[in-house]
């Protein structure tokens, strides 16, 4: 229903009437520009998204065995249905549908963006992080599935090593075992526990501190510029680029990342420690103490960035 609706509703605002014999070439071209070409950024992205994170983030069950049998059913066409929980969570994500007990891929739309090419791509990043890491931690002797134990960790992490490597350890050291279907409520539990609540004195505080001073007293760029641009993208979570050099220092930073020409946060434990509170809070501190020596001190008369100078004094002064 919705990508019926999202293609009818092309059809709607379409300019140029569609003679007889047309059909087909009009509706492929709107699809193809409209929903598959960079669908990140069309007007089906949210839907794609979610059924991407089903895939590739799933709490229910391994990414790799839904990629490996949902690569068969594209090689193959169909597959017959035996009730697997992995067919199952297929079903679930809507990506294939059950037709005269055999599986295939819901629409030519699923089928074009989720394609072998997707599928191997998202393999190739999954199997290595997958396996060093569960060895590593001994991950494999903690859960009864590991590769979803870490999966989980990675929605939380987005691959940022540092944060990884913290959860890991966490895991490495969690007393219980963990059983099926318990993973993501173990995985929160211990980012929350560990790493977000109270996070100044918790054992990723140095590295959230260092991010901290990067934004609140950056050298090379507008502390309140920073902020501001932040809270959009915190706000808007898939923001356009535009070139502005406070992109580039977020980008620095390491607090967003760049993806198919948008920046987001780079990842959900930046989100919920640096969120749109303590933004707020860093800039009702910040914006007093830059305007007001600024105006009476007529720094704006003396620099071409009297922010970034009050900055500098600041950097000396503390206050």
């Amino acid at each position: 229903p919705f990508l019926t609706q999202k293609v009818c509703q092309l059809l709607c605002e379409y300019e140029s009437f569609i003679g007889a014999g047309e059909e087909a070439a009009v509706v492929e071209q709107l699809v193809q520009n409209h929903l598959i070409t960079n669908w990140q950024t069309q007007v089906a992205a949210e839907h794609l998204q979610t059924i991407q994170d089903g895939l590739i983030a799933n709490p229910r069950c391994d990414s790799i065995w839904l990629l490996r049998l949902y690569q068969q059913i594209l090689q193959q066409g169909e597959l017959l249905v035996h009730d697997s929980s992995v067919q199952t969570e297929l079903l679930n994500l809507g990506l294939v549908a059950k037709q005269e007990n055999k599986l295939r891929i819901s629409n030519r739309i699923y089928e074009a963006v989720f394609n072998l090419n997707w599928v191997e791509h998202e393999l190739g990043r999954l199997r290595p992080i997958i396996y060093n890491t569960t060895k590593l931690f001994e991950l494999d002797e903690k859960a009864t599935h590991p590769d979803i134990v870490l999966e989980q960790v990675l929605l939380w992490t987005n691959a940022q090593p540092f944060l990884t490597q913290k959860v890991c350890q966490l895991l490495c050291e969690y007393e219980n075992f963990i059983g099926a279907g318990e993973e993501a409520i173990v995985v929160e539990q211990l980012v929350q526990n560990h790493l977000i609540a109270s996070w100044q004195t918790q054992i990723a505080a140095e590295h959230l501190q260092a991010i901290q001073e990067s934004l609140i007293k950056n050298q090379f760029c507008d502390p309140i510029q920073l902020l501001k641009l932040y809270q959009q993208i915190l706000q808007y979570p898939e923001f356009p680029i535009q070139n502005y050099s406070a992109e580039t220092e977020l980008l620095n930073i390491g607090l967003v990342v760049k993806q198919e020409e948008k920046l987001k946060v780079a990842n959900r434990i930046y989100q919920y420690v640096f969120n749109v509170d303590w933004v707020n809070q860093q800039l009702e501190r910040l914006q007093p103490l830059i305007q007001n020596p600024i105006k009476v001190f007529q720094l704006n008369e003396k620099a071409s960035c009297p922010e970034i100078l009050v900055q500098e004094v600041l950097a000396w002064t503390g206050a």
